[in-house]
């Protein structure tokens, strides 16, 4: 699903139209920067218990760190 999503962003993000295309190409590098940060929640989970204060603060860096990515390649696309 997500190779899916991730190959039509890639070919609106190829239009000729300047706007659908910088809005892909964040849309594309957002989902590349995102994705591996949810393998990794899913690890914590795995390996924490949920109340564990360890997992809470992993997630929260984890968060910080995609927010901040996202936010940071939809800066450079634009």
């Amino acid at each position: 699903m997500l190779l899916v999503l991730m190959l039509v962003v890639a070919f609106v993000a190829t239009l000729p139209v300047d706007p659908i295309g910088t809005i892909a190409l964040a849309v594309l590098t957002t989902a590349l920067v995102v994705w591996p940060f949810g393998v990794l929640v899913w690890l914590a989970r795995r390996w924490a218990r949920i109340g564990d204060l360890r997992f809470v603060a992993l997630v929260g860096v984890l968060l910080v760190t995609a927010v901040g990515s996202a936010g940071l390649a939809i800066a450079l696309a634009g």
